[in-house]
């Protein structure tokens, strides 16, 4: 069996509930089982909270597994907060857990909001309760 290969289109994760995460991309692949996506060039990724935007995305490639609802981010990648304070996050790897709702930055992360910058080791977002845990705050003087 060979991998499907598709150009400029969407991937999508779901719960019962609805619609977990959208990743509209220039280029992906996709196992023979159509389980595990190789998506290349993500310009508009959407990750939901209780089925409303909460969070965008842009991502040089991600590997989705569409069964078990997850995908891990490698390269660059940058986050932001569609309400609320505006927060951008930029980092290069994460990973979300559909199983819990959680996205985990295990890399560096800068974080922006308004004309504050924070330069964490690592941060988790729990997209349930909103609870935001950061690592060591990395600074230099």
């Amino acid at each position: 069996m060979q991998q499907t290969r598709l150009s400029l289109g969407s991937a999508n994760g779901k719960r019962l509930d609805g619609k977990s995460w959208s990743l509209d991309y220039d280029a992906a692949s996709l196992s023979p089982d159509g389980s595990i996506a190789e998506i290349n060039d993500v310009h508009d990724g959407l990750i939901t909270r209780n089925g409303k935007p909460y969070m965008r995305m842009r991502a040089k490639h991600v590997t989705a597994n569409l069964g078990a609802n997850d995908f891990i981010v490698t390269g660059p990648v940058t986050f932001s907060e569609v309400g609320g304070q505006h927060r951008q996050l930029e980092t290069t790897g994460a990973h979300y857990s559909g199983f819990d709702h959680t996205l985990h930055l295990d890399q560096p992360t800068t974080i922006r909001e308004g004309a504050a910058t924070l330069h964490v080791t690592t941060a988790v977002i729990n997209f349930q309760t909103g609870e935001t845990t950061l690592g060591r705050i990395v600074g230099t003087m």
